[in-house]
C-alpha cells in the first residue's frame, strides 16, 4: 500500500466539497423551478434527495418546508419547521430561512420576528430581503420598511467601524 502526503489529499477534498456544493445548488434551483411551475411533487422529490445527500441540512429542510407549504402539505411543513427550531439548539439555523418557511405558511408576524433576529445575528440572507421573491409577501407590510432600515443602519455602522 502506498502512502501519500497530506498535500496530495487537500486539493482533492476541496474539489469534492466544491462539487457537492454545486450539486446542492443544482438540486435547490431545480426544485425552485419545479415548484414555480406547480410541479410540487417533483420539487419535493428533488429536495428529499438533496436533503439526504446533505445530511438533512437546515437550508434544504427549510426549502422543503416552503415547497410543502406551497403544495398544501401544511402539516408536513409545520413538522419541518418544528424540526428546524429544535435543530437550532445544536446547530446554526438561519432565522431568515425560518422566516421564509413562516411566510409560506402565512405567519407574517412570526416571519417579522425571525427577520429581526436574522438582522441581529447578521444572517447572510438579509442582504436579499428586498430582492428575493420569498420575502415578497412581506413587502407591503409597514414593518418590512423598518426591517430594511434596521438592516441598512447596521451595514452603515459596520462599514464605519471598519474604516
Amino acid at each position: 500500500m502506498t502512502t501519500r502526503p497530506l498535500e496530495w489529499f487537500a486539493p482533492r477534498i476541496f474539489a469534492g466539497v466544491g462539487l457537492l456544493l454545486v450539486m446542492l445548488a443544482c438540486y435547490m434551483a431545480g426544485a425552485d423551478s419545479l415548484a414555480a411551475l406547480g410541479r410540487y411533487d417533483d420539487a419535493i422529490r428533488e429536495l428529499e434527495v438533496a436533503s439526504s445527500l446533505m445530511s438533512h441540512s437546515p437550508e434544504v429542510r427549510a426549502a422543503l418546508a416552503v415547497v410543502c407549504a406551497g403544495a398544501g402539505q401544511r402539516d408536513r411543513a409545520l413538522a419541518l419547521l418544528a424540526g428546524l427550531e429544535s435543530s437550532a439548539a445544536t446547530q446554526y439555523v438561519s432565522p431568515a430561512q425560518v422566516a421564509q418557511v413562516r411566510i409560506a405558511l402565512g405567519d407574517m408576524d412570526g416571519a417579522i420576528r425571525d427577520l429581526e433576529r436574522a438582522i441581529d445575528t447578521r444572517a447572510v440572507e438579509v442582504i436579499w430581503l428586498d430582492r428575493r421573491p420569498a420575502f415578497a409577501p412581506l413587502r407591503m407590510d409597514p414593518r418590512f420598511d423598518a426591517l430594511l432600515a434596521r438592516r441598512d443602519a447596521g451595514r452603515r455602522l459596520s462599514s464605519a467601524t471598519r474604516a
